[in-house]
């Protein structure tokens, strides 16, 4: 699951200490209790409709625990992957964060309403030290900020008659010439 309005605050505790403050949006909750809501609704029955058929509103109330804990589950761990994916190596977790096994002490998404939850961690602290001293940087060498980058990982552009090939007639490189069928006696 992607969440697309989530917004995060990673507050350092000492040097091995993280708690990350994660906030995410009325739509991605909304998305993710109809989703929790719809996969609850093909193995629960809801009194009054065949397995399946009941519609969400019933099967949130029918099921609100299991609904909610499910649809907490998916923003949690999608929202700790992307936030993850952000932050710099020093703050990244030793030990990936689990949720506590008491589920009464989750938060509960409710529909039209944003999420707030924190989670607290731990990084290594060798890294963090590492990081932090100054002998165990490297130093930049000025020239290489003069190099050109080459794009696609560093393999090498091919160039033909026309430029590059994501370049063509359009971006003002002229037309290709066809080959001599002939070959040229140059």
């Amino acid at each position: 699951m992607q969440i697309n309005e989530l917004q995060f605050r990673l507050e350092r505790l000492g040097v091995s200490s993280r708690i990350l403050h994660l906030r995410v949006g009325a739509y991605d909750v909304d998305f993710a209790l109809n989703k929790a809501a719809t996969d609850v609704r093909k193995d629960k029955d809801v009194p009054g409709f065949r397995k399946g058929k009941a519609p969400l509103k019933r099967v949130l109330a029918a099921h609100y625990r299991q609904v909610t804990s499910k649809a907490f589950n998916e923003l949690w761990s999608a929202g700790l992957r992307q936030v993850f994916k952000q932050l710099e190596d020093i703050d990244q977790p030793l030990i990936p964060p689990e949720l506590d096994g008491d589920e009464d002490k989750w938060p509960r998404p409710a529909f039209g309403e944003m999420l707030d939850f924190s989670v607290s961690y731990v990084v290594d602290p060798m890294r963090v030290a590492d990081a932090m001293d100054p002998s165990k940087q490297q130093e930049r060498d000025p020239l290489m900020d003069l190099q050109p980058s080459l794009p696609y990982h560093g393999a090498p552009r091919m160039q033909g008659p026309a430029g590059p090939p994501d370049m063509g007639p359009s971006m003002g490189q002229g037309l290709p010439q066809p080959a001599d069928p002939i070959g040229s006696s140059d």
